[in-house]
């Protein structure tokens, strides 16, 4: 899941939307906006609306409320942790 400190809500969506694989096209076409609506929010000039938020947590498999709060402690290698054998 993603978790990171002091990183904006922004960030936290840019870095969700890498760990699944994801352009900035790919997301848009998923979410129904253009991509530089994607590219806004991922650089902080505007926000996705409830409904936006919520696609995008199914999408990238994180919870809705921790893309937009974050929790401390942990760091954008809990996306995309090293594989185990």
């Amino acid at each position: 899941m993603l978790n990171v400190e002091n990183v904006t809500v922004a960030g936290r969506l840019k870095v969700s939307r890498f760990a699944v694989g994801l352009d900035q096209s790919q997301m848009a076409a998923l979410l129904g906006v253009s991509r530089t609506t994607v590219s806004s929010w991922e650089r902080g000039m505007t926000e996705p609306n409830v409904s936006q938020f919520i696609g995008w947590a199914r999408i990238t498999k994180q919870p809705v409320d921790q893309l937009i709060d974050g929790l401390p402690g942990c760091t954008p290698r809990d996306l995309n942790p090293e594989p185990t054998d």
